[in-house]
């Protein structure tokens, strides 16, 4: 994985901001930043029912109601979700360009020496969200019940959850990870990150306390390669195919809401090795695979001097 290091401010940026100056500089953007996700998803929903594209039965109202609940079919989620990419853009812009003053690259979107990152953050992703699978199959905490491709959902729920991949880590890596890093060390900056993003899933289907730490170490996960690099290309790999292998490959509920997938699956009970309703990401095992893809990170960087690739 050919990834350029540099934990150092970019040359001219401006002076350290106190810590308690980048958390209410956080605070609004999260706020402003849902805000501008919802009125853009509303318009998402809005252009789909015109379209037609709404759940048989349902009026505009309804659809707006199951929104938050996962009961819209796929492609009214995915156009809503892509909708709230330009929501999310226009308050980088306000908060990024214009009150910040600095380029939408300088959130981590640099290619040079970062060609290859996304790529790698994909195979990561695939291959620990695989090893995970093939630990619950070989436990017989998981069963496949059945075997379908269906190719268009498949393409569907891939741009789906690149647009959930590209918003999450603009917002809570991009900004809010890069804001804290210029007011604290890098690791209690991504610890609050990481916490900010979990409690941006509180209200999702099916949630626990194992789900929310899980989705805390999820955020420390998806962070830890930024703290060195500055780079978005990694974890938004990394983010995409987590959910994508999580949900439409192989069947689990992605951070409790179902998806239609290639594997069906059958728990014989539902419980905190599996998940249950949750999903993976509701799963002991899920939580020790993620804390040694962080610590293995971690440790890469650190035994380095000078660490200029992972």
């Amino acid at each position: 994985m050919n990834t350029s290091t540099s934990a150092q401010q970019p040359t001219g940026e401006s002076p350290k901001k106190k810590l308690h100056v980048s958390l209410l500089l956080v605070a609004g953007f999260v706020f402003v930043a849902s805000f501008a996700m919802g009125i853009a998803q509303l318009m998402g929903l809005g252009l789909g029912h015109l379209l037609g594209l709404g759940t048989l039965g349902k009026n505009f109202i309804e659809e707006v109601m199951v929104t938050s609940t996962g009961g819209l079919n796929l492609e009214m989620q995915t156009l809503s979700t892509v909708f709230s990419v330009a929501g999310v853009l226009g308050v980088i812009y306000l908060f990024w360009c214009v009150i910040e003053q600095k380029k939408i690259k300088d959130l981590g979107f640099a290619l040079k020496g970062h060609k290859w990152d996304f790529v790698w953050g994909s195979l990561f992703a695939t291959g620990l969200m695989l090893l995970g699978f093939g630990i619950l199959l070989a436990m017989g905490q998981i069963e496949v019940v059945s075997v379908q491709v269906n190719v268009g959902s498949l393409l569907l729920a891939l741009l789906m959850f690149a647009a959930v991949s590209f918003n999450e880590e603009i917002i809570c890596r991009g900004y809010m990870l890069g804001m804290l890093m210029g007011s604290t060390n890098r690791f209690a900056a991504l610890a609050i990150s990481s916490f900010v993003f979990a409690t941006m899933h509180a209200f999702n289907p099916n949630m626990g306390f194992l789900p929310m730490l899980n989705l805390f170490i999820a955020g420390l996960m998806l962070g830890v390669t930024y703290i060195y690099t500055r780079n978005l290309w990694f974890p938004i790999g990394l983010h995409l195919f987590w959910n994508f292998v999580q949900g439409p490959v192989c069947g689990y509920n992605v951070s409790g809401t179902l998806t239609e997938s290639v594997f069906k699956l059958k728990y014989p009970t539902q419980n905190a090795i599996n998940g249950g309703s949750f999903g993976f990401e509701g799963s002991v095992v899920c939580s020790l695979i993620m804390l040694v893809f962080v610590a293995s990170v971690i440790f890469y960087y650190e035994r380095k001097k000078s660490p200029e690739r992972i």
